[in-house]
């Protein structure tokens, strides 16, 4: 007899649904195409599905990374027409700013179960695209993120997931740690390959820049802890440039001898590049006075350069050059000292044909010695533009801008119309008479009457001007006018005295200067 006996009260076994099973075979296919490291399931999902230590030849590379699978029947359908090299994928973008957080690093990998490949990107990487895309990406709920198509898992993409991992993990893994480098070269024995080993020897103690190409590269080995990180190769080239040099300052005082006069210019030099045979120092390049120091060993030689630029930027370094060059031209020496009076070395020669003549340099120190004199006073409204050219009436007004700085008096000539007719309608820039003496007139400029200088680029306002017309003729016309006022009168180049009363030194004090066109 056969009883069968059933309980309607006892549980049914659950069924995986389809998205359940192609979880489990993407996570099957995943540990598999990644057989040689360890792939550490998560159970308790809070996120992430595994964990994996990567490891070369059965080592431990020390390097970890967590893995988040997204699965997939077909990774096609998220690759857009207009971008085939993209995978673009939906995430939530709270997960992403919990993975941004984590350590160590969150991979997402796209895998497809029907083909059995994936693709994957870091988050750091998603981040930094979408962060260059927009401002406020984390604002939304769900972000599309790209995932480069050529990032497989195959042992090319491994190998880059791997270098990927290492460079985000290398801040903490470095630490205490120096790199160490030790390569061999190997050129062949032929004109080819001697100027080739010829040129890095040349290279290593010139303290110049050089690559050697992978066919010289006899060996080339990283500090251990490196290559355990980055696994052991050799690089298709090997880029030689001079290391981080500690800055020496080498100060230097150029010194002008003429006849009867001197000048002394202090110069920094610094280091420009260094080899192991040869040592190059300069001054800025954009100083009037640029030096270049070459010491090599080989030759047990000093080679010093001298360049000059004038003008410069600077009025004050200006002048300077023009003194020196001007020194020179007349017959004087240049000489070169250490800041303790050490001379470095003998006189400099320098062929005064090729410096500007002498007339052209004593024009040249008489303005700049101006422009030095009001340049801290005039600051506010620019600094002087220097160009190569000087003008008559560039003289002219550095002569006036002294004059309105110090205070004194510009004398000069001036041609002047006025008309009397109607003092009612008399237009706003016509000067009113404030005061007469027998031989001369002043005319005071208002604050309706606006006027400026401008010299090298700054324009600088007049302020409150005085002029004294000296002429007795001039005085005499003006009064007539004045008292008439229906005559209409041109005074020619009539000599003036200019006062400006707006700027400082104040009213008080000594009388003031007269200077002179």
């Amino acid at each position: 007899m056969n009883i069968e006996m059933t309980n309607q009260d006892s549980p049914q076994p659950r069924r995986r649904t389809n998205q359940q099973e192609q979880e489990r075979i993407s996570r099957s296919q995943f540990t598999e195409a990644l057989h040689t490291w360890i792939c550490n399931s998560l159970e308790q999902d809070y996120g992430e599905d595994f964990t994996v230590s990567i490891y070369e030849d059965g080592k431990s590379t020390g390097l970890t990374f967590l893995a988040q699978l997204k699965s997939t029947t077909d990774w096609r359908r998220f690759v857009p027409k207009q971008t085939p090299e993209e995978i673009h994928y939906s995430l939530e973008v709270k997960d992403l700013k919990h993975w941004a957080d984590t350590a160590p690093p969150v991979v997402i990998v796209v895998w497809d179960v029907q083909a059995r490949c994936g693709f994957w990107q870091d988050v750091p990487s998603i981040i930094k695209h979408l962060k260059g895309l927009m401002q406020e990406w984390d604002r939304n709920e769900t972000i599309t993120v790209v995932i480069p198509v050529t990032q497989t898992l195959d042992t090319d993409g491994c190998r880059k997931l791997r270098h990927r991992i290492g460079h985000l993990s290398l801040p903490s893994l470095s630490v205490g740690k120096e790199l160490e480098i030790a390569s061999e070269f190997l050129f062949a024995n032929d004109d080819q390959g001697q100027a080739s080993a010829l040129a890095l020897r040349q290279a290593i103690e010139e303290g110049n820049e050089i690559t050697v190409q992978s066919v010289n590269i006899a060996s080339f080995k990283l500090s251990p802890w490196w290559e355990r990180i980055f696994g052991a190769s050799v690089p298709d080239a090997i880029k030689i440039s001079p290391g981080h040099q500690e800055d020496i300052c080498l100060r230097l005082v150029l010194t002008a001898t003429g006849t009867d006069r001197c000048e002394s210019v202090p110069l920094d030099l610094h280091h420009v590049k260094a080899g192991t045979k040869l040592t190059v120092l300069e001054n800025d390049t954009s100083d009037p006075i640029h030096v270049r120091v070459t010491l090599d060993q080989r030759s047990r030689s000093v080679i010093l350069s001298l360049h000059f630029e004038c003008p410069g930027k600077r009025v004050q370094d200006s002048l300077q050059v023009t003194r020196v060059l001007r020194i020179v031209r007349e017959g004087g020496h240049i000489h070169f000292a250490l800041s303790n009076g050490h001379i470095l070395a003998g006189a400099v020669s320098i062929d005064p044909s090729r410096l500007p003549d002498v007339s052209s340099l004593v024009i040249w120190e008489r303005l700049l010695t101006v422009l030095a004199e009001i340049q801290p006073k005039v600051a506010k409204y620019g600094y002087f533009t220097l160009i190569n050219q000087i003008t008559t009436e560039d003289l002219r007004n550095a002569q006036e801008m002294r004059a309105m700085c110090t205070r004194a008096l510009w004398e000069t000539r001036m041609t002047i119309s006025m008309n009397f007719k109607d003092p009612v309608s008399l237009p706003t820039d016509v000067p009113r008479l404030s005061s007469a003496t027998a031989d001369s007139v002043e005319i005071g400029l208002g604050d309706d009457i606006s006027g400026d200088v401008v010299l090298f680029g700054v324009r600088v306002p007049l302020g409150r001007v005085r002029i004294v017309f000296q002429d007795g003729a001039a005085a005499a016309a003006l009064l007539k006018a004045q008292a008439e006022q229906s005559t209409k009168i041109d005074i020619i180049d009539a000599p003036v005295l200019v006062k400006y009363l707006d700027w400082e030194p104040p009213l008080t004090g000594p009388d003031p200067v007269i200077l002179s066109k």
